[in-house]
């Protein structure tokens, strides 16, 4: 069996679904059936392949300092991506308080550990200058000549409006 949604985290959510459906009395094979075909709302963890060949894991629906770092372990692992770079482009983790410079740190050390470059936007709390809005990213990345093997995560909070960038690269 194969899960239909995108990501190691999210293999807890499909275990304890698949738990409450058999102790409801739903077949296994029934079971299997919906996991496989389970879809995510748009902008989560939605992959799609960008006109120069490269990929893109569009999970800008929001962003915490979890779904981040998941988001980064994603992006690093995604199977047929190849070889290429891994960049993720990253707006603000919103309504973090008095912990957000260590939380953004955490992701930016995450994703250094991990060998994803990070290009952020609208933010210098990942540690690197960022861009002022989605068209400086959008030519950041025409800059860099994506090709097939390369993948993009685009991610941050509502307030960060990246999906827009993800609807340009497409």
């Amino acid at each position: 069996m194969r899960l239909g949604i995108r990501g190691v985290h999210n293999v807890s959510n499909a275990l304890a679904a698949a738990t409450a459906a058999l102790g409801l009395g739903i077949s296994l094979e029934q079971v299997a059936v919906g996991l496989e075909s389970a879809v995510t709302s748009p902008w989560r963890m939605d992959l799609q392949t960008m006109p120069s060949g490269a990929l893109l894991l569009n999970d800008s629906y929001n962003a915490g300092p979890a779904s981040m770092a998941a988001a980064l372990r994603a992006l690093s692992s995604l199977p047929g991506a190849g070889s290429g770079r891994r960049i993720a482009v990253l707006g603000l983790m919103a309504e973090l308080g008095d912990s957000a410079p260590q939380e953004h740190q955490a992701v930016a050390d995450l994703a250094d550990q991990l060998q994803i470059q990070i290009i952020a936007v609208g933010t210098d709390l990942y540690g690197v200058p960022p861009l002022a809005g989605i068209n400086e990213a959008e030519a950041a990345l025409d800059s860099m000549s994506l090709t097939t093997g390369d993948a993009v995560l685009v991610k941050g909070s509502r307030v960060a409006g990246l999906e827009r960038l993800a609807q340009l690269l497409l």
